[in-house]
């Protein structure tokens, strides 16, 4: 415990299966933390198992530690969610991980409970349908509530003018299918007039092509 956190009650600049976000480059993050009480409550219930009554306890503390150091560092109750990470020297913006919470299924696949609080995490889960929801899936990471917003304000109008322009090729298209189906009854109509009349009364010639004088 004291080897993974430093001393500091949360996994200290540890790198995850998103180093491509560089998690490591931030003191704590939610996604790692989350990890970590789940290691912890995991032990806890092995040295339970193993009457190790004592270092349960020992586990037990750490683990209260570090959620009530999740809460006081990453958790924001304005917002409604556990920022992406916390740093001592940059701060903690309010970027959003869908996968911060991760360590939660697997501690209810393994009947461990819950490892945050539970209106938080459910007010977390919320936060990132309404933030990182996309038509192909939950985006991974979104840059903070405000930028959001006035992305999906200029987003909304990109797409009113996509519907505009939609509209008008659309009443394009119905007017150049009108002139087309009028084009085509006529050659019918004219198609029809034609097979009525005796061809017996008409010669076809060939139309052969005519000779050049290359020779002037």
């Amino acid at each position: 415990m004291r080897f993974s956190t430093g001393g500091s009650g949360l996994p200290l600049r540890k790198t995850c299966t998103y180093d491509i976000i560089y998690l490591e480059g931030y003191d704590h993050t939610t996604y790692n933390s989350v990890m970590y009480l789940l290691g912890l409550r995991a032990g806890k219930a092995l040295a339970e198992t193993l009457g190790e009554t004592q270092l349960a306890q020992t586990i037990e503390l750490a683990f209260e530690y570090g959620k009530a150091k999740m809460d006081r560092t990453l958790w924001d109750e304005e917002e409604g969610f556990y920022h992406s990470w916390w740093d001592h020297n940059k701060g903690s913006p309010d970027w959003l991980m869908t996968d911060s919470l991760y360590g939660q299924v697997w501690a209810y696949a393994l009947g461990l409970g819950n490892l945050l609080d539970l209106y938080k995490m459910k007010r977390h889960l919320l936060k990132e349908r309404e933030l990182n929801d996309t038509p192909y899936g939950l985006r991974v990471l979104t840059k903070g509530t405000t930028a959001n917003k006035l992305a999906k304000k200029a987003n909304t109008t990109v797409q009113q003018v996509m519907r505009q322009k939609r509209r008008i090729h659309r009443e394009e298209a119905v007017a150049h299918l009108d002139s087309f189906f009028s084009e085509v009854s006529g050659l019918q109509r004219k198609s029809s007039v034609d097979e009525n009349v005796n061809f017996s009364t008409f010669t076809v010639t060939k139309n052969r092509p005519k000779k050049q004088n290359f020779l002037r």
